[in-house]
Formats: C-alpha cells, structure tokens, sequence
C-alpha cells in the first residue's frame, strides 16, 4: 500500500520539531544567535554540513558549532527552507549574501536558483558586479551559466554600461580583461579610449599610473582615427593625463598580438520585433519592438501591407517579412470579409529607417515557416486559402531570385521551424495538412536539396516555435 500523504506529514514532522526545539543535537551559533537543530536534516540538505558530520572532523563530537556566514538573515532563510521546503524570497536586496551562503554550503538547488534569478534581472548598473562576483564562488560551475551571460550583456551594451559607477569601481586587472575583448559591441575604437579615460578619471591619484600601460595593451591603433570628429576632445584629455602624441606613430607601435588588432563587434544593439498580426478583427501593418536596456515596448516602422501569420528572418542586419495574409471590407453590405494570401516580401534596412518591396514568393503562402541558411531566406509549407503547401521555395538574398527546392514529405501549415547552420540543415516540426494535426518532424540538408524523417515528436503539434 502506498500512503499518499507519507511525504507531506514527514516535511511536517520535521518543521514541528525545529519550531519546538525538540530532538535537536547541534547547536548553530550564527552571529549572536544560537539555533538548535538536527544533524540528520543539516546534512541530508548541505553536503558542506555531512561532510562537517561524517569524515571524523572534530565538529562530528561537539554540541556547538560556530557558522561563520556573511549575513545571518540568509543562513536562517536557508534553516526555514531545509526543514520546512519554504519558498526562499529572491529579491535585490538579499540575491548576493543569499547566494554566498548557499555556495558556502555547497546546497546547488539554491544556487541554481540564486542563478537564474541573477540573470533575469540583469540590468546596465549591476551586469559589470554579477560578472566580476561569479569566479569568486566555489561551485563555479553553477555559476558558469551566469557569468556568461552577464559577459554577453556587458559586452553587448558596454556603451552604457561603461558609464556606471560599477565599472568606473572595478580593479585595474578586470579592466584590462574587458577593455582586451574583441566581443564588446562600440561604434568605434574611440569609445575604448574614452571608456578608460572615465575609469581613470573616477580615481586618478591611484589609476593614472595605469593609463599608458592600458592604452598599449587594449587599444587597437590601428583603428583610432586621429581625423574623426570625436577625437580632438579625447586628445584634450589625454594631454591633461601628460600623454601627448599619441597615438604613437606606427613605427613606434612593437608588433601586437592577434587579439589586439582584431576587430571589435559592430555596435548593433539585439531586437525583439513584433510584426503586424490581428488586432480586434483588422489586421495590422505597425511593428514594435523591446527595448531591453529600459525594458518597455516602444513604436517602430509600419510595415508596407497589413499582415498576419506572415513568416520573418533576420539576415546581415535586416529584417525580412514575407507573405501572410490579410482581409479587405466586403464590396457589398452583408456579405464577408475578402481575405487575400501574400506572395509579397519585404525588407527593413535599420541604416535607412525604410521598409523595401523585395520580388515576390513563387506561391502566396500564410501559416508559413521561414529560415535563413548560407545567403539564402527559405519558406516553407503554408497555406494558401485552398491548400496546404508541402512545397519549399528560397531566396538568393545576393541574386534577389527565387527559385523551388525539394518539397517535404508531408503538407505543413503552422510549422514549427529551427535552423541547425554549422551543419546546414533546416528542421520543420508539427503543423497542420489540411486533416490532421501533425507530430512528424522532417530535416533539409541544403547541401544534397533532400528531406528526411526523424523521430516524430511526442506529442502533435500546430503552431508551436
């Protein structure tokens, strides 16, 4: 016979004897306060504290032990979650003594979650700490993922976050470790200079001994453009440091590593996009998208013609739309809508703000799948208001033709779609065939124009991503 209500009345006995302070046999002395409780839950919970009571370590024998933690609020947060399974409250004030804790404790469901909530809430004015903070901890590899992606969002938005007090507060060592980076996303090599010129200006008594030496090995000489209009005001402050003529002229410059003359991330900024779709019964042509530094929606460009289940990719920074469909008002009173299926692609060039007519799909399709692999943008399946489509099409972004591929084996209209580049292929999942939602799954190999069937997925699946 199995008791369904073994594990809850177990988790409940266990928080009971902690509140009453019954059956303990180690004391805790965390701060000024001391905290009954049992070997048996500190150690199923922490293996900082089975170890502590299990490899003949003098603690195994004595009745009081000292915790020596950082923040005594977290240490009890942790007590409440071992005996009672209570959510521990994840906020800013707290997310970093919390996290040392657990690391300190080696418990990996806390850091994990310390972790992830690190990276949601990454912002421009505590990125630079998170990165800084991750190597310091002992399960590294937790916080491997963390470090990560606090790097990507430094690197991506180190225009911004090379003004805030937490990089201006960071050790000369970090600097140069970031100033070095090939991944940092800046307009020019100016803006290094200048990102180091705040840096030392935060705390010249002690940093302008760093500047030459930092100059030498961060910048890329190569790209300072002494003509530009930005330069003249660095160069105004590189004399008040006493460095004059410079940059050096290059056949004072000693021969540089690769990583110093290679070139910088251009500073384009990531985007999430929404494109036309229905709104109320009409469908629409306005766009928007998510600024991440602020985390709001913001008005883009309208598109040229109103569309919904349209397909869309990105390729060499610009975005392409293609077919959909869209409604128009009924040409008499009492009659439906008229809904017309797009062969229509379009283009968004970021550098000129405009949206561009491209040739049109060889077939209208809504409901489509789309790709971009090797130069070219592929659509794929759809609906074209009588069919669903099993044929696939691609466009030569450099020739701007299309032209007809391998079909699929199977009919899709809501297809879920994923790229696979290092290998060239294109992966089409579920969708719709007209009768039957579908649970097979296709691969393209680009390099021998054939399809073939996978492992079909658990479940059937339309319009999933």
């Amino acid at each position: 016979m199995r008791d369904p209500w073994f594990c809850h009345r177990l988790q409940e006995g266990v928080r009971q004897v902690f509140e009453q302070r019954v059956l303990t046999d180690v004391t805790l002395c965390v701060g000024s306060q001391r905290i009954p409780a049992h070997r048996l839950v500190l150690a199923l919970h922490s293996p900082y504290f089975r170890a502590m009571f299990t490899n003949g370590m003098k603690e195994c024998h004595m009745n009081e032990i000292h915790i020596d933690v950082t923040d005594p609020q977290s240490f009890d947060a942790i007590l409440q979650y071992m005996y009672s399974g209570r959510d521990v409250t994840l906020d800013g004030g707290n997310m970093w003594p919390l996290l040392a804790a657990c690391d300190q404790l080696q418990m990996e469901v806390l850091v994990d979650a310390c972790c992830m909530k690190m990276a949601m809430e990454l912002r421009v004015d505590n990125c630079v700490n998170i990165f800084a903070c991750c190597d310091a901890f002992h399960l590294r590899e937790k916080c491997a993922v963390l470090r990560s992606v606090a790097w990507t969002y430094l690197a991506t938005y180190f225009y911004a976050v090379s003004n805030t007090e937490s990089f201006h507060e960071l050790p000369m060592a970090l600097v140069r470790v970031i100033l070095c980076s090939s991944a940092l996303c800046v307009q020019d090599e100016h803006h290094i200079v200048a990102s180091l010129l705040g840096w030392v200006d935060f705390d010249p008594a002690n940093r302008q001994v760093h500047l030459r030496p930092l100059l030498r090995s961060c910048v890329r000489l190569d790209a300072v453009d002494v003509l530009a209009e930005s330069w003249p005001p660095l160069a105004v402050r590189l004399t008040h440091h006493r460095i004059a003529h410079w940059p050096p002229m290059p056949c004072q410059v000693p021969r540089r590593s690769k990583s110093q003359v290679a070139p910088r991330r251009r500073n384009t900024i990531p985007l999430v996009v929404a494109l036309g779709g229905l709104i109320g019964r009409s469908i629409s042509r306005s766009t928007e998208y998510l600024d991440l530094l602020s985390n709001s929606w913001k008005q883009f460009i309208p598109m040229l013609h109103r569309r919904a289940h349209c397909g869309a990719v990105t390729a060499h920074d610009r975005l392409y739309v293609l077919g959909g469909y869209c409604t128009r008002a009924p040409q008499f009173p009492l009659t439906t809508r008229v809904t017309t299926h797009l062969d229509s692609v379009e283009m968004l060039d970021p550098s000129t703000h405009q949206w561009s007519l491209l040739p049109p799909m060889l077939h209208p399709r809504s409901y489509l799948g789309s790709a971009y692999l090797h130069g070219h943008i592929y659509a794929l399946g759809g609906f074209n208001g009588r069919r669903h489509f099993a044929c696939v099409e691609r466009f030569d972004v450099t020739s701007q033709v299309w032209e007809h591929v391998a079909p699929m084996h199977h009919s899709r209209s809501g297809l879920a779609v994923a790229v696979v580049p290092d290998r060239g292929l294109i992966v089409a999942c579920g969708g719709f065939d007209g009768h039957d939602h579908l649970q097979s799954v296709e691969v393209f190999d680009c390099s021998t124009n054939v399809w073939a069937l996978v492992a079909p997925m658990h479940d059937v699946r339309n319009g999933g991503v």
